[in-house]
């Protein structure tokens, strides 16, 4: 994990309930809780990169779903555990 950050410098901007939910702060950083697992379930969390933010904006909620989802399916991967971030609550 990389950097950590604290959630209450961010606002709750949308969310699809047991998907994914997106906050931003005020320097225009992304993170996004994604929901993983089939038997258990667990969160873990990410910091859009520039191509993601340019899908968000482009697509909206949409866009967020794809990113999710395949944050979700490889999230045992380590090419995609590398991008995990810590998120203090």
């Amino acid at each position: 994990m990389n950097k950590e950050y604290n959630l209450k410098d961010f606002e709750l901007i949308t969310f699809n309930p047991y998907i994914y939910q997106l906050f931003k702060d005020s320097q225009n950083t992304f993170l996004l809780e994604v929901t993983c697992g089939m038997h258990g379930i667990w969160q873990v969390w990410i910091k859009l990169n520039d191509e993601e933010i340019s899908l968000y904006e482009k697509e909206g909620d949409p866009g967020l779903e794809k990113i999710a989802g395949i944050f979700s399916y490889y999230c045992y991967d380590e090419e995609y555990k590398r991008r995990y971030i810590k998120v203090i609550q």
